[in-house]
C-alpha cells in the first residue's frame, strides 16, 4: 500500500501546476468511438470483475459502495454499485467514458496507483479537490496477462464515514484472483469467480457455509492455517469445524457479522498454539435473503505471544519469574471464592530471609539478585506443582496452600521450607547460610479476605524475628498487641533525635599493663518517654529494619566527638580515642567519609582521636569496603573490626585493608575457663595480630579470673563490667577527674 509520503508528494505536484483546489472536476472527455472499441477490448475483463461486483455488492445490501473499472490510462469503464453513491459521483461529472488524470483531478487513488503499480487508497482530505473529500477511494492496479504491463485499474468508492482498511484488503485479494482468473483464461467459469476470488487466492483462512449450516468451502490458506482437510469438511456441518463453526452459525442464526474475533487453537501435530482473528458476514441474495455466510481468518500469533509475554511480565517477577504481588492478589481473590463455595480451607504463609538486608548493603545488590533466584529455585522445588509460590518484593515470598488435608499440614510445608534453606548457597565465591522467619494465616479462621490475611501473616512472621527468627508461627489474636508495639515504638523512634530523647554512655577501655584508660567506646541508649531507659538490642534492631539507623548514626558520632573533645579541652584524657559503631547501613550508604569529616570540621576533634567500629560482614565486597576504608584512613581515622572471630570466614582483608585494632568478641572471652577451643583461638588472634601490628581489645571481660588469663596470654587492652560499666557523660567526666586528681597526688608524693 502506497504511504503517505506519495500522497503528499502528488499534493505538491498539484500545487506546481496551479490546480484550484476549490473548482469542480474537470474530465477529460474521449472520444465515443475510441471509448467503444476500448470497451469492447476489455469485455474479459469486464466480465469477470461484473460476476464479482454482482457478489461483492449483494454481500452488503444498502452499503453506498461503487465499484469502478479504469483502462491503463484511467478512462472510466464500468461504473457499478449503489444507487446514491452513482448519483453522487455523476453530479461530479465522473461518468464512463471521461478519463481521470491527476493533471486535471488533482490528487486521487486511480492516477497514484498507475503511476506506482502498487494499491492506493485516498480518503476524504488527503484528495486535492475539495469535491472528492467526502469520498473514500481504494484502488488497485491489474495485468491482464501474467508478468504483463499494467491494463488497468479496479477501485472502490465510498463515503468516508463508510470507510474501513477492509475493503483495500479484499481489493488486492480480488484483484490478484482476477489476475490469476485471466491468465487461466477460464470464461466459461464465471458463477466460481467470487469463490475463487475469495477463496483460492486469499492469503487469510476462508470458510462459507450454505444457509443450511454446511461448509461449501475451505480454502487452501485455512487448511495451511488448522491443518484441517478441505475435503473432509465439505458438506459437513458447521459444529465440525471447531471454534470458527460456532461463530459461523451465529452469523447464520442471527443474520448479523462478527468482527475481531480473537480465536486460539491448539495444534496437536505441531505442539503448539496459533492464534487467529476472525471476521464473518452474512451472505445475501439479490432479494435480501439469507443463502449462506462467509467466515475469514489471518494468523495473529506473534501478536498474541508478545501480548501474552506482556501479561506475563505484568503478573511476574522479572527477577525471579515468580508470580508477583499482582498475581497474588488476583489468585488469592479467586481461590477465597472457591473456598468459599466448597466450605474449603486455605493456608497463606509469609516468608521473610533472615537479615538478608545484611547481604544487599554488604555486597550489593547484584549478588544479592543472583541469591534471590537460587532461593525461588529451591522454594519452588521444595512446594512442587501442588501449591504456588509468589514473590512479593525484596526478600519475601508467599506459599499459597489450597488444598489442605488438615491445619497441620501447613506447619509441615512451613518448616520443609525451613529446611529447605539449610544447605549452603553458593553464588560466585562467596557462600550462604539462610534462614527464614515464616507467618501462617489460614482463611477463614484468620481472615476472610486478600487483606486480612497478609496482616495477621505479617503480624506471625514479625513474632517470629522478635523471637530470633529461623522458624515458623501460626497467627493468633494475641500477638496484634505485639505488633501494635512494635508500630508505636517506630512511631516514637522517628521523632527520638528531634525530641533530644538519645543519649550516649561510655565503656572505658583499660590497658592491662598499667591501668590506664586508653579509649572509651560510645554507647547509644533511648530514654523513651513511656517505657523508660532502652538498651540498644530493645530499639537498634528496629532502627535497622526502617532505615533509622543512618540518622541516629550520624547523631551518635557527631555527639561522641563533640564530648570527646570537651574531655581533651578540659585535660582529662591525653591518648585515648573514642570508638564509635557503625552499621553495615550506614557504612555502604554514600557520602559515609564526607559525613565522617564533616562531623570532625564541625567538633573540632583531631582524627587521630576517632575510632570507628565495623563488622567483619562489611569486608564481604573488598572492592567496595577498600574504597570506603581508604578514604576514612586518608582522614586520619582509626578502624577496629568487633566481634571478631564470629563473621566473615576469609581473613584476607586483614592485610588488603588498613586495620589498627581487632576487638575479640566477648562469646570467646566468656567459655576462657572451660573451653580450651575458645583459649585457642583466643591465642590465636593475639599471635596473628601482633605479626600484623594491630591492637587487640578483649570485650566482656566480667571476672578476675578472665582478666588474670588474659594478662597472663599477653592480651594489651581488655573492656567489660569488671572495670567499668557504661555511664553517661557527666559519670565518665567524674571518673577521669578522680583518676587525673590520683595520678597528680602519686606525682606529688613521689617528688615529696
Amino acid at each position: 500500500m502506497l504511504s503517505a509520503e506519495y500522497i503528499a508528494e502528488s499534493k505538491e505536484q498539484c500545487l506546481k501546476l496551479g490546480l484550484d483546489p476549490q473548482a469542480a472536476l474537470r474530465l477529460e472527455t474521449g472520444d465515443p468511438a475510441a471509448f467503444k472499441r476500448k470497451f469492447a477490448e476489455y469485455r474479459q475483463v469486464l466480465s469477470v470483475i461484473d460476476a464479482f461486483a454482482a457478489k461483492f455488492l449483494r454481500l452488503g445490501p444498502g452499503m453506498p459502495v461503487l465499484v469502478l473499472t479504469t483502462d491503463e490510462r484511467g478512462m472510466i469503464l464500468k461504473l457499478d454499485g449503489d444507487v446514491t453513491m452513482k448519483e453522487h459521483i455523476r453530479q461530479l461529472g465522473i461518468a464512463a467514458g471521461s478519463r481521470i488524470g491527476e493533471e486535471w483531478n488533482g490528487t486521487n487513488s486511480v492516477s497514484l496507483a498507475l503511476r506506482h503499480r502498487q494499491p492506493c487508497t485516498v480518503i476524504g482530505a488527503e484528495h486535492y479537490n475539495r469535491t472528492l473529500q467526502n469520498v473514500a477511494c481504494y484502488s488497485a492496479p491489474f495485468r491482464c496477462h501474467a508478468a504483463g504491463a499494467v491494463c488497468g485499474t479496479l477501485s472502490l468508492l465510498t463515503f468516508t464515514e463508510h470507510a474501513n482498511g477492509l475493503f483495500a484488503s479484499l481489493l488486492h485479494t480480488v484483484v490478484d484472483a482476477i489476475e490469476r482468473e485471466l491468465t487461466l483464461q477460464d470464461h466459461n467459469r464465471q458463477l466460481n469467480i467470487l469463490n475463487k476470488i475469495l477463496a483460492d487466492s486469499a492469503k487469510t483462512g476462508i470458510v462459507i457455509a450454505d444457509c443450511s449450516g454446511n461448509v461449501t468451502e475451505f480454502n487452501h490458506y485455512a487448511e495451511v492455517l488448522t491443518g484441517l482437510k478441505k475435503s473432509e469438511l465439505l458438506g459437513k456441518p458447521l459444529e465440525v469445524l471447531d471454534p470458527f463453526g460456532k461463530y459461523i452459525a451465529e452469523i447464520l442464526e442471527n443474520h448479523v457479522a462478527r468482527e475481531d474475533v480473537e480465536v486460539v487453537i491448539e495444534l496437536p501435530q505441531h505442539q503448539k498454539k496459533l492464534a487467529l482473528l476472525f471476521d464473518g458476514m452474512p451472505i445475501d441474495d439479490a432479494d435480501h435473503g439469507l443463502i449462506g455466510a462467509y467466515g475469514q481468518f489471518r494468523d495473529i500469533s506473534e501478536r498474541y505471544r508478545t501480548e501474552e509475554r506482556i501479561q506475563y511480565l505484568a503478573n511476574h517477577d522479572d527477577l525471579t519469574g515468580l508470580p508477583n504481588r499482582r498475581y497474588f492478589h488476583d489468585f488469592l481473590e479467586r481461590e477465597i471464592q472457591n473456598a468459599q463455595a466448597g466450605h474449603s480451607q486455605i493456608a497463606l504463609l509469609l516468608l521473610d530471609l533472615d537479615r538478608f538486608k545484611r547481604i544487599n548493603d554488604t555486597l550489593g545488590h547484584f549478588i544479592g539478585d543472583r541469591l534471590l533466584m537460587k532461593v525461588a529455585a529451591r522454594l519452588e522445588q521444595c512446594i512442587g506443582d501442588q501449591d504456588k509460590v509468589f514473590r512479593m518484593g525484596g526478600d519475601e515470598f508467599i506459599v499459597v496452600l489450597t488444598k489442605l488435608a488438615h491445619p497441620k499440614a501447613a506447619c509441615a510445608v512451613a518448616a520443609a521450607l525451613g529446611e529447605s534453606l539449610k544447605a549452603p548457597f553458593q553464588v560466585e565465591q562467596y557462600e550462604f547460610d539462610l534462614t527464614a522467619s515464616i507467618g501462617i494465616a489460614y482463611y477463614p479462621f484468620n481472615g476472610r479476605t486478600v487483606k486480612d490475611l497478609l496482616i495477621h501473616a505479617d503480624t506471625a512472621m514479625f513474632q517470629v524475628k522478635e523471637q530470633g527468627r529461623n522458624s515458623f508461627l501460626t497467627f493468633n489474636p494475641g500477638m496484634n498487641r505485639r505488633y501494635e508495639e512494635q508500630l508505636a515504638l517506630e512511631k516514637y523512634l522517628r521523632k527520638a533525635i528531634v525530641k533530644n530523647e538519645l543519649l550516649l554512655h561510655y565503656q572505658p577501655q583499660i590497658e592491662l599493663e598499667s591501668g590506664a584508660i586508653v579509649g572509651l567506646e560510645a554507647l547509644i541508649r533511648w530514654n523513651h518517654p513511656v517505657l523508660g531507659q532502652l538498651a540498644p538490642n530493645e530499639f537498634i534492631p528496629l532502627a535497622e529494619e526502617t532505615g533509622l539507623i543512618v540518622s541516629i548514626g550520624e547523631w551518635v558520632l557527631r555527639e561522641a566527638c563533640q564530648q570527646f573533645r570537651r574531655w581533651l579541652d578540659l585535660g582529662l584524657l591525653q591518648e585515648a580515642r573514642v570508638a564509635v559503631n557503625l552499621s553495615s547501613r550506614q557504612f555502604v550508604k554514600c557520602g559515609l567519609v564526607n559525613m565522617v569529616r564533616k562531623a570532625l570540621q564541625e567538633t573540632g576533634l583531631d582524627s587521630r582521636f576517632l575510632e570507628l567500629e565495623i563488622t567483619e560482614s562489611v569486608t564481604m565486597d573488598m572492592a567496595r569496603a577498600s574504597n570506603i576504608l581508604g578514604g576514612l584512613a586518608n582522614l586520619g581515622v582509626k578502624i577496629a573490626i568487633d566481634d571478631f572471630g564470629t563473621g566473615y570466614s576469609s581473613l584476607s582483608y586483614l592485610k588488603r585493608f588498613t586495620l589498627h585494632c581487632l576487638k575479640i568478641d566477648r562469646s570467646f572471652i566468656q567459655d576462657l575457663r572451660t573451653d580450651p577451643g575458645a583459649m585457642g583461638i583466643v591465642n590465636a588472634i593475639l599471635a596473628m595480630a601482633r605479626s600484623l601490628g594491630l591492637k587487640v581489645i578483649a570485650e566482656g571481660v566480667e571476672t578476675e579470673e578472665q582478666v588474670q588469663l588474659l594478662h597472663e596470654m599477653n592480651c594489651p587492652i581488655v573492656q567489660g563490667h569488671y572495670f567499668y560499666q557504661p555511664a553517661t557523660a557527666p559519670a565518665i567526666e567524674e571518673l577521669l577527674a578522680e583518676r587525673l586528681n590520683s595520678v597528680s597526688k602519686t606525682r606529688r608524693k613521689r617528688r615529696n
